[in-house]
């Protein structure tokens, strides 16, 4: 992955709520990460540790990761998968 590329995020489990997002910006290790949502899913609630990008009106998101395992969103610690394909 890298900036700019289109990808599907859901939390951890629920590959059934996959929304498309683009990556706004990504570590040279991989381990974090800055997304923008292209549309609010049902699992979001933009008081909750999800921001408004103040440019696009979309929803950004800032997670990490640790070596191996899902990726954690940084204020409220929620776990997440992003696919480069849409998960079935």
């Amino acid at each position: 992955m890298k900036s700019g590329d289109t990808v599907w995020i859901h939390p951890h489990g629920s590959p059934e709520q996959a929304v498309g997002a683009t990556i706004d910006l990504i570590s040279a290790n991989q381990r974090s990460i800055s997304i923008r949502l292209h549309e609010k899913p049902v699992w979001c609630r933009v008081d909750d540790g999800f921001f408004l990008h103040q440019d696009y009106g979309q929803i950004a998101m800032l997670l990490y990761r640790e070596k191996f395992g899902p990726w954690i969103e940084i204020v409220r610690q929620g776990h997440y998968e992003i696919e480069e394909t849409k998960p079935l």
